[in-house]
């Protein structure tokens, strides 16, 4: 059985909301720490970001978080 870490919606404008009980730094922390060992297992990580349909520019802030490591940029 193989494993794959999926993390879905980690973009500033998310993790900057006010959230309980952990802050969105404390979970783009963890979610740092689970990609690289993932990773370092030589196990799939699928980042997934939802945009919003029909909308000429995305909203500020929808980008990926700042300094996140990008590896495969096309599945072609």
């Amino acid at each position: 059985m193989t494993s794959c870490l999926v993390l879905i919606d980690l973009m500033p404008r998310i993790i900057g909301l006010p959230l309980a009980p952990h802050t969105g730094e404390e979970v783009l922390g963890r979610c740092r720490r689970l990609t690289t060992a993932f990773r370092d297992a030589g196990r799939p990580v699928a980042a997934v970001r939802v945009d919003r349909p029909g909308v000429a520019e995305q909203p500020p802030a929808a980008a990926s978080p700042t300094g996140w490591p990008r590896r495969r940029t096309s599945w072609s």
